[in-house]
């Protein structure tokens, strides 16, 4: 790849993946834009730009739309633009959630994200790649709330010996350097004007790696279980990636250690550390 412009890269999977392949592919990174930059710099573009939860409506209804749909337009055009777009592609960035069942603003955005992309570059005779993401986690991550990576949020809560409610739901959980390898491994390899699902292709029990990490902190909460299972999307169709030599390093129960020794380093006087 001769060049690379990088929208979204500053945010917690974009910022993993300058780290750990911008030196190894120096001057192959064009631009790592701001924020409200959305000049392209280079044939091919790397596109995370996007909202992280369903629960902007409540808020501002306008911001899924605005960000996943209207700033992703604007993208586009300036890639078109270019007098070498049709030699590049266009990577775009996109979630599980586009195909699991939970209704709202953000999976709908981005559903139609997908398809504007894809209808756009058959419009114009572009290229691109879609990559659908499952739960990224990791111990750098800032960003973790009750409504982005609950697991990590909620180790957060157990190592408060604070009380947690929950109830059980299956997800794939990726440790945020193996997704960036992925990245990586399909922005080399992969084809193009295709969709791949990111992912181990294993789903994971919510509560139960929950429970698990109260046990490792020596934690006081409660956990206090709701009735009913969220099954999520689909499990990954993990072969297309398996055959450009694409294999996980971390476990799910290393991903668990890394998370709460993280937070004891980070709550010191928690009774993860007494």
């Amino acid at each position: 790849m001769e060049g690379l412009t990088i929208l979204g890269g500053k945010g917690f999977i974009g910022s993993q993946y300058v780290k750990d392949y911008y030196d190894a592919a120096i001057g192959n990174i064009a631009s790592v834009n701001s924020r409200e930059d959305y000049t392209v710099h280079s044939k091919d573009v790397l596109y995370f730009i996007s909202t992280t939860d369903n629960q902007n409506v409540y808020l501002n209804p306008l911001l899924d739309i605005n960000t996943n749909l209207v700033t992703l337009i604007k993208v586009l055009e300036n890639w078109r633009l270019r007098p070498d777009s049709h030699d590049g592609v266009f990577n775009f960035i996109s979630s599980w959630f586009v195909n699991s069942s939970t209704k709202g603003f953000y999976t709908s955005t981005k559903r139609c994200a997908e398809e504007l992309l894809e209808s756009y570059c058959t419009a114009f005779g572009l290229k691109y790649r879609i990559l659908r993401l499952p739960n990224v986690v990791g111990p750098e991550d800032k960003t973790v709330s009750a409504k982005k990576n609950a697991l990590q949020y909620v180790i957060g809560l157990l190592s408060k010996d604070q009380d947690v409610r929950l109830r059980s739901a299956l997800r794939e959980y990726m440790h945020v350097e193996d997704c960036v390898r992925a990245i990586d491994t399909i922005l080399a390899r992969g084809g193009v004007n295709t969709v791949y699902e990111v992912g181990t292709g294993e789903k994971k029990d919510f509560a139960s790696a929950v429970a698990h990490a109260r046990r490792l902190l020596n934690s006081k909460s409660r956990i206090i279980y709701e009735e009913g299972i969220d099954l999520g999307a689909p499990v990954t169709k993990t072969e297309p990636l398996r055959m450009l030599g694409f294999y996980p390093k971390y476990s799910f129960n290393e991903i668990i250690h890394q998370l709460v020794a993280r937070v004891r380093n980070e709550n010191p006087d928690s009774n993860s550390q007494r």
